[in-house]
């Protein structure tokens, strides 16, 4: 009985192929889709134990359709690559704006179940783990209180790249609110200048120096998002001169 139930189920399987293809596809299309997570994270786990063994069932997939005169090559549609190129420009999009607000760049990855699964175990084994009394004090001499002027100083430069980062922000919300005025103040002021004489003003930073100017207002420590503060504060300041559009004329 035991080792003739499988050859039924599978005959059984043949005939209802047979009889209603489309049932059978549509149940297998329902299938995947309330399992696609926990298939992708099977596949991931096969192709990471054995890479080659997976390189060569990909070959024998591009094989098999090729025999079959299909095309092996995938293609996403045209909604898909407006899909993927809106996901992308708005990827580089934020990474702009990180940069000008001082942030560092995105460095998280990902992490599949098998290497996810050895990490908790490992941090299970460490913190389970029984110390002996020689490792406790040992433990114990290594917390030694920080001085209170290192202290004093590391609130003092997080508070001060807080508020620069705040400057900043405003600073850059409301250069996009005003630019072309601002743009149109400075030309004008550069070309009265310039009549009497004098050297006209950068029309790249100086637009966005008042922007900067604006949004420092109220702020007592100002000084920290000053033009000659950060080396943040002037990439933000220089963003437009790092560009140099030759369409911005006197």
């Amino acid at each position: 009985m035991g080792s003739g139930a499988p050859g039924g189920a599978s005959a059984s399987a043949r005939a209802l192929q047979a009889e209603a293809p489309g049932d059978v596809q549509q149940a297998q299309r329902d299938y995947y889709h309330r399992n696609r997570d926990a298939i992708a994270e099977r596949r991931r786990a096969r192709e990471a134990a054995d890479p080659a063994k997976a390189n060569e069932a990909r070959r024998r997939a591009v094989d098999r359709a090729r025999a079959a005169g299909r095309d092996p090559a995938w293609s996403p549609t045209p909604d898909q690559r407006a899909t993927y190129r809106e996901r992308e420009n708005e990827a580089r999009r934020l990474a702009r704006r990180r940069a000008r607000a001082g942030l560092p760049e995105r460095q998280l990855h990902r992490v599949h179940a098998p290497e996810r699964r050895h990490n908790d175990a490992a941090a299970d084994a460490f913190f389970a783990k029984k110390r002996t009394g020689g490792e406790i004090a040992r433990i114990r001499d290594q917390d030694e209180s920080t001085p209170p002027d290192l202290v004093h100083a590391w609130h003092e430069r997080s508070e001060n790249r807080r508020v620069a980062r705040e400057i900043l922000a405003s600073a850059e919300e409301y250069f996009l609110e005003h630019e072309v005025e601002l743009r149109a103040r400075v030309a004008e002021v550069s070309r009265a200048r310039f009549r009497r004489g004098m050297l006209p003003l950068d029309v790249y930073t100086e637009p966005r120096r008042q922007a900067l100017e604006f949004a420092s207002r109220g702020y007592l420590r100002a000084n920290v998002a000053s033009p000659t503060s950060s080396l943040t504060v002037h990439r933000w300041l220089t963003t437009d001169l790092a560009q140099r559009r030759p369409d911005i004329t006197l």
